[in-house]
């Protein structure tokens, strides 16, 4: 069980090591909710795309998920992802104290955080942001996702004849960027 006090220690994207037990990682609190929920959503039919925790006198977990099936996530899959949610986060004693659980879609412009993410979306127009820029001088890149091979992104990009290669550990941050034609 943490508290909301202690909790502050454990906010952060990646595995804080704790000095008092060399070598021992803890997990972050987000990867604690993830690790929690995440099974039990896909079960149902959904993707857990991110947990962030803002914690404060409004403490509140704001939870995305998305569907397997590529249909828009509606306001029933919200309320069924939050009771299921709300259950597991009630016997797991992850949380204590107040706070808001919040469940709704990615948005248009969904993340892809893993390699499964790229694979699914392959086809869509996304937006990369590298760690270390390629060619020369490109962070951030924007095209056709085509493939991703031994975690190698192949990306199309608007006026290149040959396609982009990625590496994807050098990925800061990709989205789809969905498209509409009126």
């Amino acid at each position: 069980m943490i508290s909301l006090e202690t909790v502050k220690l454990f906010l952060g994207r990646s595995p804080i090591e704790d000095k008092k037990r060399k070598g021992t990682v803890i997990l972050t609190l987000n990867d604690k909710i993830s690790a929690a929920v995440k099974d039990q959503l896909e079960n149902k039919g959904y993707d857990l795309v991110k947990v962030d925790v803002v914690l404060g006198s409004k403490a509140a977990v704001d939870i995305f998920i998305d569907r397997f099936d590529g249909k828009p996530v509606s306001i029933d899959d919200c309320v069924s992802a939050s009771q299921l949610i709300s259950a597991i986060l009630d016997v797991e004693n992850i949380i204590l104290g107040k706070y808001n659980l919040n469940i709704s879609s990615p948005g248009e412009f969904r993340p892809l955080n893993t390699e499964r993410d790229f694979e699914r979306f392959c086809g869509q127009e996304i937006v990369v942001e590298l760690n270390n820029p390629i060619e020369g001088e490109k962070r951030k890149l924007k095209g056709q996702l085509n493939k991703i091979d031994n975690s190698i992104v192949f990306l199309k990009e608007k006026g290149k004849v040959s396609e982009t290669k990625i590496d994807f550990s050098n990925i800061k941050k990709a989205n789809v960027h969905r498209v509409f034609k009126i």
